[in-house]
């Protein structure tokens, strides 16, 4: 994806989430943006038991990311990540759950 011109690179993104011990399974892809062409967004499964807010999520990647490759598109908890029968991180499915989170609709997985 690109934000502002710079090239974002979904795995990075989600390798550094995955890093977190809190974090049981994410997938990041770009928001639709006007202004910046695509906004760096996740979806997260978080380990049972642990809670984290968005803010501490956004947070936490920012610390380890250069300014371009901060979640600016925010972060939508979900019990599943989207994957294809390969195991591939769906990418298509983890951009339409974002969207309707914008949009304010309830995402279901």
């Amino acid at each position: 994806m690109k934000y502002k011109g710079y090239q974002v690179a979904p795995a990075e993104l989600e390798s550094i989430l995955l890093q977190h011990p809190n974090i049981f399974d994410a997938g990041v892809a770009g928001l639709p943006d006007d202004d910046a062409g695509e906004l760096p967004a996740a979806v997260v499964v978080l380990e049972h038991g642990k809670t984290m807010t968005e803010k501490e999520i956004v947070d936490y990647v920012a610390s380890q990311v250069t300014t371009a490759k901060k979640l600016r598109g925010g972060v939508v908890f979900v019990d599943e990540v989207p994957k294809g029968l390969t195991g591939k991180l769906d990418a298509r499915k983890i951009r339409e759950i974002l969207i309707k989170a914008k949009k304010g609709g309830k995402s279901k997985l």
